[in-house]
């Protein structure tokens, strides 16, 4: 378990975390990025607003992520019935027979 000190406007944080310091430095920075971009949108927004939207913008790329990915995974498992009912093969709850 490694242990991070991080400091965000005048709050400090210890996180523990199994992230190597590169995968923790990664997402601090995209962290930090997000945040910049939502205090630039609007300069009258509390620090405390705009971690809340920074928050909700993180979540919201990730459930899109998760859709994307889980579409791809769908078209990906409908190519590959395709293709192994050409090759003979029949396909019934991802267990595959040679018909």
């Amino acid at each position: 378990m490694n242990t991070y000190n991080v400091k965000i406007h005048s709050e400090s944080l210890k996180i523990m975390t199994h992230h190597s310091k590169d995968v923790f430095q990664a997402l601090r920075s995209e962290i930090d990025r997000k945040l910049e971009e939502v205090k630039n949108s609007n300069s009258k927004i509390s620090i405390n607003q705009a971690l809340i939207l920074t928050c909700f913008q993180l979540a919201e790329d990730k459930y899109l992520l998760k859709q994307a990915i889980n579409k791809n995974v769908d078209q990906l498992e409908f190519q590959t019935k395709t293709l192994l009912k050409d090759l003979g093969f029949s396909c019934s709850n991802r267990n595959f027979e040679k018909n």
